[in-house]
């Protein structure tokens, strides 16, 4: 299960801005993981955002893999203490996540976890501030939610179809 973690992707300071812009966003409710599954939580798009540009750079800088791939989806989900989101896989993607966050404290949770169906294990990657991840978007994962606070992610997802370094992704 290869699951890659970049800490201190953002800065403090731009941690602390999206943290900020996250809580201003407008939100819509009603979108599920997967076809018939039931809603969880609320998602801000984002293809008219113009800070999404220095995000999809960001992780292509970190992450050359994702360079000159086409950028699928780009949106903010927002979670509810409580809420409890379901297993569900994003297809043929690289899904990149930005957990906008400013708590520290694993007791917090909001970790997303992945099902490794193999071993039957759960593996789980704690929110930190700056922190982002990128995974195959054909991994089971699902969030889960805070106790007492809502629960941001800036979700970017990259076609793995697209050609890099003349070949196939795999």
């Amino acid at each position: 299960m290869q699951i890659e973690i970049f800490d201190q992707a953002l800065t403090r300071a731009e941690n602390t801005t999206l943290v900020t812009w996250c809580r201003q966003r407008p939100w819509r409710w009603g979108e599920a993981d997967y076809q018939g599954g039931r809603p969880a939580g609320v998602v801000s798009d984002l293809e008219d955002c113009e800070d999404r540009t220095t995000l999809i750079n960001r992780a292509q800088e970190l992450c050359p893999k994702l360079k000159g791939l086409e950028l699928n989806r780009a949106y903010i989900n927002m979670f509810m203490p409580g809420e409890q989101p379901q297993w569900h896989r994003d297809g043929a993607v690289w899904t990149v996540m930005f957990y906008a966050t400013n708590e520290r404290e694993p007791r917090m949770q909001g970790q997303t976890e992945f099902l490794d169906y193999n071993t039957m294990e759960i593996r789980g990657i704690l929110p930190q501030p700056g922190r982002m991840i990128v995974f195959n978007g054909d991994l089971l994962h699902r969030a889960t939610a805070y106790p007492h606070q809502e629960r941001f992610t800036l979700v970017l997802k990259f076609n793995r179809s697209s050609i890099q370094q003349g070949r196939p992704n795999p």
